[in-house]
Formats: C-alpha cells, structure tokens, sequence
C-alpha cells in the first residue's frame, strides 16, 4: 500500500531491515522480536493481522532508526499502530523512544486501536544520536506489539510560516 513498507522480524530471532530514504530501520527485542503474520505475510493492508511482538516479563519490541547519526536534525512525528483483539485494559502498553539508549516514556497506557494509531507523539533528533521507539507491556504475563510506525519529518516553523507568508503575498497581489 503507497506509504507502507513491509519489515519482516524472523520468529523467535532478530532480524530484518529496510532502507528508506538512506535509514535504515530493523526491529529486534532483547530475547528476539517475532512476527506473526496472515497468509502472504507481510501484508500491509492488514495492519491488525500482521504485527512484530515480545511476550511480557517487561520485554520490549523495539524499531530502531538506523544507528547513531543516521536520522536528521529536525522534530519528527511518530505515529505506532498497535492492536490487541484481546485487550485487556489491565495490561496497557507503554510507549517510548531512546536516545543513545536513553528512555522517554510518552503514555504508560497507550491502549490498542484496529482504526488508527494508538499513539503519536513528536521528537526532536540532533542529527547526531542514535534514536529508537519501543513499545513495552507494563505488567509481566501479556504481549506487546507493534502493528506499525509512520515517521514523518515535521517541518521548520519559519519554512511553514513563509509558505504561509508567500500565500499571503500571493492573494493580495491577485487583488489589486
């Protein structure tokens, strides 16, 4: 689907990568992420079939974005699918990002969400540190999983306010 790229995670190993636009992205956990997918996996117009998880015990899916220095300076907006057809309230996910392995917490109960992202949040990269996002299960007997994670540069304020200003310009010269 345009906009999607599929990222398999081999079961019970770490594993995959794909290149977009020069990062690098793979997925792994620290016991080994897996997937579990439909028939004809990955499908990307199956976002609540088609996920890469970790079993409780605090374990953490992880999508990292590159290494260190592969992603831009800039804010950038992430958005994670996760869904649970079982969810269980009790069991909310947290959701986060690293910075050279150090932990933000964005929502310690994220929730689950079959129609759209169960998150989003914005981070700001140095252009330098290595970054990640991560979804962890806060109590020790469910499952995390990531459905799948959009990232999107957001754009500079002043590059936003002279598009702004030159369709002002615009407006007002076809005025007169």
């Amino acid at each position: 689907e345009a906009g999607w790229t599929a990222l398999n995670a081999t079961h019970a190993t770490n594993g995959g990568s794909v290149d977009i636009g020069g990062v690098v992205f793979s997925i792994g956990s620290a016991d080994g992420a897996r997937i579990r997918g439909s028939s004809g996996s990955p499908n990307p117009n199956a976002l609540t079939a088609d996920f890469a998880y970790d079993d409780g015990s605090g374990q953490a899916i992880i999508l990292f974005f590159g290494g260190a220095g592969s992603l831009p300076a800039g804010d950038w907006q992430v958005e994670v699918w996760s869904y649970d057809a079982d969810f269980d309230p009790i069991g909310d996910q947290f959701v986060g990002y690293r910075t050279n392995t150090t932990e933000t917490i964005v929502a310690s109960d994220m929730g689950s969400s079959s129609t759209g992202p169960s998150a989003s949040f914005i981070f700001t990269s140095d252009g330098t540190s290595a970054y990640d996002v991560f979804l962890r299960e806060n109590n020790g007997g469910n499952r995390t999983r990531i459905n799948a994670v959009r990232l999107t540069s957001v754009p500079e304020p002043s590059s936003t306010a002279l598009l702004g200003l030159g369709g002002l310009a615009l407006l007002a010269r076809r005025k007169r």
